[in-house]
């Protein structure tokens, strides 16, 4: 009794580490898919509910397919490691296959082309996930240059200052940081010596937003939050 139950376990056990290698390659065309999209937020894009299931999802798909067919006896390979590599990479390639239609168009006209197949629904299905992933992304933004770059008694000359003076912490994005800083502070003084009077505080409260919306925009999320609480304080 034993002996045939722990051969079982040993069997189903290998089966679920190939169903798991199919997973995680499954996972890692997803991953690129976020990255492709999403380069600057990818982290903060893999921590939303929307992100995470879309990685999930891209794993599940190749890793239900060898499961599939293993438990209908359709995987003749020899290797089971082997099968579980192809299943892994060869769906992804299924998944971006294209077909060729070619349509007759009115006399005289030449005929029209369309191409389908399983990628449409792999861009429907990325887009779906990311795009909601980007709502996410756009409050958390706004939530963060709101609890930086709100406060009424900071002054945008000071704030580039203080950009200049600790961007070297930000090592390969200090060139960025201190370029949009500047930047900012150079369309700053020529509205200025344009307005008719002196600036409000609300509006110079909107530029000092519009300094955190161009450091967001150039520094990983990390860096910008350890800048802005320094730039702030």
């Amino acid at each position: 009794m034993a002996a045939p139950l722990w051969g079982f376990l040993q069997v189903h056990s290998v089966t679920l580490l190939y169903v798991f290698l199919t997973f995680c390659l499954g996972t890692v065309a997803g991953f690129q898919g976020i990255v492709a999209r999403i380069p600057r937020e990818w982290e903060m894009a893999l921590r939303t509910i929307y992100g995470f299931s879309y990685i999930i999802a891209r794993g599940a798909m190749p890793a239900i397919l060898y499961a599939v067919l293993h438990k209908l006896h359709l995987l003749s390979l020899q290797s089971p490691l082997f099968e579980a590599v192809v299943l892994g990479v060869g769906s992804e390639t299924v998944l971006r296959s294209r077909i060729l239609l070619v349509f007759k168009s009115s006399p005289g006209q030449p005929p029209t082309e369309e191409t389908k197949g399983p990628l449409d629904f792999l861009f429907w299905f990325q887009q779906f996930f990311i795009d909601r992933a980007g709502n996410v992304l756009a409050r958390l933004r706004m939530k963060a240059i709101g609890e930086f770059y709100d406060k009424p008694e900071l002054r945008l000359k000071q704030l580039v200052d203080n950009v200049q003076a600790n961007a070297g912490a930000l090592g390969g994005q200090m060139a960025e940081a201190k370029q949009a800083a500047d930047a900012t502070l150079q369309d700053y003084f020529v509205v200025v010596g344009k307005a008719p009077q002196p600036f409000t505080a609300q509006q110079e409260q909107n530029w000092n937003r519009r300094l955190g919306f161009a450091l967001y925009n150039v520094l990983t999320s990390d860096n910008f939050r350890a800048l802005s609480e320094q730039i702030t304080k």
